[in-house]
């Protein structure tokens, strides 16, 4: 069972930075056990230094609390939300595959619709980098989850590439099938 470790200067219901690796091996192991899939999604909230210059870092944290806290209300219990910087959060998505994470991103941008940017009309661009990993016993955890960060992370920054508001998904650099 989880437990959500919440800093107690912010309230926005994710997980630190620090969990972010632990989190992710224990649920490859899991999802390895259970002969499940995992989906790992980075969702971008927009340039954190332009922001920053904008709003100030302040105005940053409370919309990244108020982001946090409606995406955590809007998940299954058993998906996990992570703090991976200051504008951008992991969700790890538990017996979910790739296809079905575009419809999360789908459901999140409905949620999220009302969260304006502190000042402003505008609503905070989402960007999204979607990875399922690939779940295989012949592969150690470790380089499962390296691969499946790799391959999010180059993935959000295609999807920011495409001009914002965008949600991109990369195939695996690994075969499913492939021989050890």
């Amino acid at each position: 069972m989880r437990s959500l470790k919440k800093n107690p200067a912010c309230s926005s219901a994710l997980l630190k930075r620090s969990s972010y690796l632990d989190v992710l091996l224990s649920e490859v192991r899991r999802c390895l056990q259970q002969k499940t899939p995992m989906t790992l999604m980075l969702l971008h909230f927009g340039k954190a230094s332009a922001l920053v210059k904008e709003i100030g870092e302040g105005q940053v944290e409370h919309m990244m609390q108020q982001i946090g806290q409606a995406l955590a209300s809007h998940i299954r219990q058993n998906d996990v939300p992570i703090r991976y910087d200051l504008t951008t959060i992991a969700l790890v998505l538990s017996d979910t595959t790739e296809k079905n994470a575009f419809l999360v991103v789908d459901k999140m941008r409905k949620v999220l619709a009302p969260t304006k940017i502190p000042g402003s009309e505008r609503t905070p661009p989402i960007s999204v980098g979607i990875a399922e990993a690939v779940l295989q016993e012949r592969f150690d955890a470790v380089d499962m989850v390296t691969e499946v960060i790799n391959r999010v992370e180059n993935a959000l920054e295609a999807a920011r590439a495409e001009g914002g508001n965008k949600a991109h998904s990369l195939a695996p650099t690994i075969q499913p099938n492939a021989v050890a």
